[in-house]
């Protein structure tokens, strides 16, 4: 379950994220091997190792990542290895990671499969 990262050069791995900025509107598909701040919005998929997912970010499909963080909303499935829910984040649908943080405030509704 979730992104291995294990094959990635250890300079990919480490390096600064990229951001999509607040304003930007993407749909497709996202494949990433470093890491990503997503301040915009996604309607389809993403994949990469590490995802934070910001404040006035929006995802509306499936994510896989490794370590994921989410202040935003995330309305789809998602599968990742660590999970932290902020206390603005607003997650709904099907959620299946090995630990789990839920910060006061945060929202979750949906199945969720822990462990």
């Amino acid at each position: 379950m979730g992104f291995d990262s294990s094959s990635l050069p250890r300079s990919q791995a480490e390096s600064p994220p990229s951001v999509i900025s607040h304003g930007m509107d993407i749909t497709g598909t996202i494949r990433c091997r470093g890491p990503l701040q997503l301040e915009g919005s996604l309607d389809g998929s993403i994949s990469c190792p590490d995802l934070a997912v910001g404040p006035t970010g929006a995802i509306v499909g499936d994510v896989e990542a490794r370590d994921l963080r989410v202040e935003g909303d995330v309305q789809g499935s998602i599968q990742c290895d660590s999970l932290d829910l902020g206390s603005t984040a607003a997650v709904d649908g099907l959620l299946e990671c090995r630990t789990l943080v839920l910060a006061k405030g945060a929202k979750l509704t949906g199945d969720v499969r822990i462990g």
